[in-house]
């Protein structure tokens, strides 16, 4: 069951407004709740008669509970909760706690000796990571990493710059890896005053013609580029309108499961210029790899790890690519900064050095991924964070002269609605390659 949270029909909805609302994700056993205002043990009942509910119907859950606007929580409704988790020890995975306040965290921490179940609170800087450490919870631990399915259609987005044509050539050189067809699609997009403004006698339209001949130019290259690889290019085409917008469609309606487009330089004008690329990353409904490096294979991969499902989904991608590239692969852990950031199950006793048992434990969790196919060379890397986790993986990339970043996209409709920050703080700054794999989570086995 995907998109929005299967909740029961309950006489709390009839009430306006209420204190404790559902937000849609999109996760079969992940539930996410806000709270607001004054929590009163009437607001409770309900509420925990729902999770009852959902506790039946798919056996272990884990919650997220967002506190916005919340002023306070009646004494005799937190009884009742603390009730509720102490009689379903096995039925709730974990909780995480997204808050805006310190009695909000303090609060929290009180109430760990009496709750059963992995408790967390994370600020709601830190929603991301709250997502990423519950998906935590329902990681297969048996084969660990999923095995990545071959790509079968490959679009290149075409304009014809310098960076288009690296992602040209890319797709080339992968598409002999599994086989897969190659297309290429130009967009031709006018300015945008052709379509805001066609009646402004300031900004007149351009001559009918103009799009014409723009068109039959594009299809003039687009050809001479199919001749040019003979058999290695399946489809040619120029399409009108939006460019990332068409692009998308044109993806969706041919079944591509990877779109190729060429990653501009940094700058105030090349961020402007990478609009699309942006755009593609974050709607696409199929991986997008985003392509800066002219180096002529992949030699050396990165696979940043958080043991979220998403990101070893990502995982099982890399680990594919090293097989049939034969190349080397990095799984890279960081140990976030922040001390609240640090999983429940990883608390650090008292007599021992954190910087040391964090490490060693992340090292344990890398050891027991079980990989789904050989390697040239495979090495597990744990790093503590001096920056926020996208610019160590940046640093580390470049220090160890990565050729490919393979990164999961972290979308969550309803509660994240755009790229989650570490994927795009790698897109922006790596100076390699970046794979944002977009498959969910849900398709896990």
């Amino acid at each position: 069951m995907h998109g929005k949270v299967p909740l029961v029909s309950h006489p709390r909805s009839a009430r306006s407004p209420s204190m404790i609302e559902p937000i849609p994700v999109e996760h079969e056993r992940i539930f996410a709740f806000r709270l607001r205002g004054e929590v009163t043990r009437e607001e409770m009942q309900p509420f925990l008669a729902e999770l009852e509910e959902l506790l039946r119907e798919h056996g272990r859950i884990a919650l997220l509970l967002e506190l916005r606007d919340l002023k306070r929580v009646d004494p005799d409704a937190i009884l009742e909760d603390t009730r509720f988790v102490l009689h379903h020890p096995q039925g709730l995975a974990r909780i995480a706690i997204v808050g805006e306040a310190g009695w909000q965290h303090w609060t929290t921490l009180l109430l760990r000796p009496f709750i059963s179940a992995p408790l967390r609170y994370f600020p709601q800087e830190a929603l991301q990571q709250a997502w990423d450490w519950l998906e935590g919870a329902f990681v297969p631990r048996a084969g660990g990493i999923p095995e990545a399915q071959p790509y079968r259609h490959l679009l290149v987005a075409m304009d014809f710059s310098v960076n288009a044509r690296l992602a040209l050539e890319r797709a080339l050189h992968l598409a002999g890896h599994w086989q897969a067809r190659v297309s290429l699609v130009n967009v031709v997009d006018l300015p945008l005053f052709v379509y805001d403004a066609p009646e402004d006698p300031l900004l007149p339209p351009p001559p009918p013609e103009l799009e014409e001949e723009m068109t039959a130019q594009a299809e003039k290259r687009l050809a001479e580029l199919r001749r040019q690889h003979a058999d290695r290019i399946d489809q040619v085409q120029v399409l009108n309108g939006p460019t990332a917008e068409r692009l998308l469609d044109w993806a969706r309606d041919h079944e591509v499961d990877l779109i190729l487009t060429g990653a501009h330089r940094h700058g105030r004008l090349d961020a402007l210029l990478g609009s699309v690329s942006r755009t593609l990353v974050r709607e696409a409904q199929c991986d997008v790899l985003a392509v800066r490096s002219d180096r002529p294979g992949y030699r050396k991969l990165l696979a940043p790890v958080d043991f979220g499902e998403t990101s070893l989904l990502a995982v099982g991608r890399a680990a594919d690519l090293a097989r049939r590239c034969d190349a080397d692969l990095t799984l890279l852990h960081v140990i976030d900064y922040f001390p609240e950031d640090v999983p429940m199950e990883w608390i650090v006793p008292e007599d021992m050095d954190p910087e040391r048992y964090l490490t060693e434990r992340a090292r344990e969790a890398l050891q027991r991924l079980s990989v789904p196919v050989e390697t040239a060379r495979l090495e597990r890397e744990v790093v503590h964070a001096e920056y926020p986790a996208g610019q160590e993986i940046v640093r580390y990339a470049d220090r160890t002269h990565s050729d490919l970043v393979v990164l999961p996209r972290r979308a969550r409709k309803g509660l994240f609605h755009r790229i989650g920050h570490t994927t795009s703080t790698v897109l922006n700054r790596a100076r390699c390659d970046v794979l944002v794999c977009i498959r969910e989570a849900t398709e896990l086995p």
